[in-house]
């Protein structure tokens, strides 16, 4: 299980999100006592409790929301650091990209993306890092990164938005669903779906893949 500061951002983070070990674990594709490994070592190293592990959902004190912040703002430096470094031993006359992309997009995009890329510009330097939304635009802000696909929009005075094709989701239930009443005389295919109130999801439970 690696540990860069990246790394470290990313698992926290995310448990912080998910409020949940097991939940994170497995956003994260590790095992649960991996990550519960991981997350002791690193209180035991700060000398800190980061979550409080007593209550359901788990919750990040005020000492773990801090370090989150402040553990951002040294891997957006890093990243800068590393890129500045590189730029030294570049070739000026290179064509270099520095894209971010989410982390489980980046796993499924990127090995469609990347040949027609390398195929449009062969002699390009690319370089991509998988991150969190709100970092990757820190990453743009401060010149880390040419280019971050995001899902999440947060406008920006000095940042240009280009809008990608929109994802659709589909929700398959059972015809017998008593909520499914008031559509039982429409036809719903794949390719053509009913179209659903967005109410009709409150307070019910269905499974979403992540994004």
């Amino acid at each position: 299980m690696k540990n860069t500061l990246s790394d470290r951002l990313n698992y926290l983070t995310t448990i912080a999100e998910e409020q949940s070990i097991t939940r994170a674990a497995t956003r994260l594709f590790i095992s649960q006592p991996a990550l519960t490994a991981f997350l002791s070592r690193t209180e035991e190293e700060l000398g800190t409790r980061l979550f409080d592990r007593t209550s359901t959902p788990i919750r990040i004190t005020e000492a773990g929301a801090y370090y989150l912040s402040e553990l951002e703002k040294i891997c957006v430096m890093q990243d800068r650091l590393h890129q500045e470094l590189a730029d030294f031993s570049a070739d000026d006359q290179e064509l270099r990209l520095n894209v971010g992309i989410g982390r489980n997009r980046g796993s499924i995009w990127l090995s469609s993306v990347m040949p027609e890329l390398y195929r449009l510009y062969p002699d390009m330097l690319l370089t991509i890092f998988e991150d969190r939304d709100t970092n990757m635009l820190d990453k743009v802000l401060n010149g880390v990164l040419d280019v971050a696909i995001v899902e999440t929009y947060a406008y920006h005075s000095d940042l240009h938005y280009l809008r990608l094709p929109s994802e659709q989701y589909m929700f398959i239930t059972s015809s017998e669903n008593p909520r499914m009443a008031a559509y039982r005389e429409s036809n719903s295919t794949p390719n053509a779906p009913l179209d659903i109130d967005a109410n009709w999801l409150t307070d019910d439970l269905f499974i979403c893949p992540s994004c």
